[in-house]
């Protein structure tokens, strides 16, 4: 089973697991018209931004998805010790939590 740690202070601690129960309904509203510089017209509506992005080859910055990308996932990197940014306390307290 996979274990999230989260720091507090200097100590790491295994973040607890919550469940979120919604009161209502969650809905997701449309979007605010704009231009669109491409097409020199206004988009209005999801549907719209979506087959504009279609039609033109285009992507969202932070909607990517793997088939763009020729990284390797970040959940497969093995830090290294030239590689790693993480505190070596941190990295030791989360190998003796995996032992």
């Amino acid at each position: 089973m996979k274990r999230t740690y989260v720091l507090r202070g200097r100590k790491l601690v295994e973040k607890p697991k919550r469940r979120y129960e919604a009161k209502a309904p969650m809905v997701i509203g449309d979007i605010q018209p704009y231009f669109c510089h491409q097409t020199g017209s206004y988009i209005s509506s999801r549907s719209e931004h979506r087959q504009m992005l279609r039609e033109h080859g285009m992507i969202e910055v932070g909607n990517e998805w793997d088939a763009f990308s020729d990284q390797p996932h970040l959940r497969d990197f093995e830090p290294t010790d030239e590689s790693s940014d993480a505190p070596q306390w941190a990295i030791d307290e989360i190998s003796e939590g995996l032992k």
